[in-house]
């Protein structure tokens, strides 16, 4: 299941940033899209979720992220994201995330690039009874990342993603996550 909404997710934000990158006009312009994309005024607020993967354990989990911030210019969005990707393994809760500042760039219609810069985590937490054990180990932390805005409302968007995590822990972890999320500007 969590493989099948991986590979659409995928699917939906290749495919519509592919078509959106060969686009010739701005979105006012636009005989086809018109006022469907978005409008980039302001704050923005977006959150999701969705299934994750850490290729260092080879192990798959839930994800999810939170990111805001404001407007630059039309087709350039800076602030703040957290996301990760949590999962059980031999009875130990484990997560694998990064909070970056982050810039996303919208080179046509709803397809939009990101980068992001600050620090990752990786935490492990085992229970044995009344005690709870946890080892956490920090590092920098980069993500990078693309999907596609799909205009529902005025402001508000269904926004399919993909992130890749990359840290410099324990020798460089990777993680890759898949996410529906939504969207307000």
């Amino acid at each position: 299941m969590l493989r099948r909404l991986a590979l659409v997710l995928v699917a939906g934000s290749l495919l519509g940033g592919t078509a959106e990158l060969f686009a010739q006009a701005d979105a006012a312009d636009d005989p086809v899209w018109g006022d469907r994309l978005a409008v980039h005024d302001g704050f923005w607020i977006s959150f999701g979720l969705g299934g994750g993967r850490d290729f260092g354990d080879e192990e798959f989990g839930s994800a999810g992220y939170i990111r805001l911030g404001g407007t630059v210019k039309p087709r350039w969005l800076v602030g703040g994201e957290v996301v990760g990707i949590f999962w059980e393994e031999s009875e130990a809760d484990i997560s694998l995330g990064n909070v970056t500042f982050t810039v996303i760039h919208y080179p046509a219609g709803g397809f939009f690039l990101k980068g992001g810069v600050g620090f990752g985590g990786r935490d492990a937490s085992v229970s044995e009874g009344d005690f709870r054990v946890t080892t956490s180990r920090e590092g920098l932390g980069l993500t990078l990342g693309s999907g596609f805005e799909i205009r529902l409302g005025r402001n508000f968007f269904l926004t399919p993603g993909v992130d890749l995590l990359l840290q410099t822990i324990d020798g460089g972890n990777v993680g890759v996550v898949f996410s529906l999320g939504a969207t307000w500007h």
